[in-house]
């Protein structure tokens, strides 16, 4: 069975004259308007088996090459290229489609369309999925399946906004749902569609998007980071590097290169300046934090 890492695809989609994205996948077709599309009929086993071996008699795994064929000399290799390009933007159709179905239908059966109670935390919302997602008998995790729910009921928001979501990626949908619903996530989308963003890009605006809401939120997110980062760097400095056994002693140093020890010692020099340079930063810094303790900003 395909599983759903094919949601992390990252397929380039073609580009128009003006470098914005074209949907060149070919439509699937719905049960509704093709009764013959696929659906999640269960196959018996032994049809299943006539399945996997009814086309080895015309397509062999070792089909050997026949030696001195034109053919075989001189393989139309656009033909080729574009059989690959229309395999992978067919079966990406078909799993976007199916992650959108799949994901309608949970959000439907299983939360009533409640969006909010289908992304809360609470580990007890909903029994019947919980048990659901812990059956050995479907390909599907529950963060999978989550993402699915998001990316329908995104879909439908999308759609409902006048976004023509058929110029996204699968990849652009999937980064999407990590965006806080508003304003700002919509004018995002229009800018991606416009600009022709790869998913990459994409993600990049939206990881910013998110520290930002995080600052206004909580002004001291940034300043916290800023000092954690500084106390880490500092602490892998003073304690990070013990000096090897081989160093430590004058029999250890004696059995280097002369060009070896002259180098060493040059470099010793320079860490010492440096951490020279780094006590006085120190020293200034206690001082400035001391009068801060003293003299509180009021």
């Amino acid at each position: 069975m395909v599983k759903a890492e094919i949601l992390s695809t990252d397929t380039p989609r073609q580009t128009g004259k003006e470098g914005n994205m074209t949907d060149e996948i070919p439509a699937v077709p719905s049960p509704e308007s093709n009764p013959e599309a696929i659906t999640p009929e269960i196959i018996d086993e032994n049809d299943a088996g006539m399945m996997e071996t009814a086309g080895d008699e015309f397509f062999p795994e070792d089909d050997p090459l026949v030696d001195g064929s034109a053919e075989d000399e001189n393989p139309d290799q656009n033909l080729i290229d574009e059989a690959v390009a229309f395999i992978n933007t067919t079966i990406t159709a078909m799993i976007e489609n199916a992650a959108l179905k799949i994901g309608d239908y949970l959000l439907a059966r299983f939360f009533d369309g409640d969006i909010e109670l289908a992304v809360s935390r609470n580990p007890y919302k909903n029994v019947s999925f919980n048990r659901l997602c812990r059956r050995p008998d479907i390909p599907l995790t529950r963060r999978e399946m989550g993402l699915m729910v998001r990316m329908a009921f995104q879909e439908h928001e999308l759609i409902d906004r006048g976004v023509d979501t058929s110029l996204l990626l699968i990849s652009h949908k999937r980064y999407l749902t990590q965006a806080p619903n508003g304003p700002a996530k919509y004018a995002l989308v229009n800018d991606c569609i416009r600009e022709g963003w790869s998913a990459r890009q994409l993600n990049a605006r939206i990881q910013q998007m998110k520290l930002a809401g995080l600052v206004r939120e909580n002004p001291t997110y940034l300043n916290d980071n800023i000092v954690s980062g500084y106390k880490k760097t500092m602490t892998r400095l003073v304690e990070g590097t013990p000096l090897p056994e081989l160093l430590s002693t004058q029999e250890g140093l004696y059995r280097l290169e002369l060009q070896t020890v002259l180098d060493l010692k040059q470099s010793a020099l320079q860490w010492m300046a440096g951490l020279e340079a780094k006590q006085r930063e120190c020293a200034a810094l206690i001082e400035q934090l001391d009068y801060t303790v003293e003299h509180p900003n009021s």
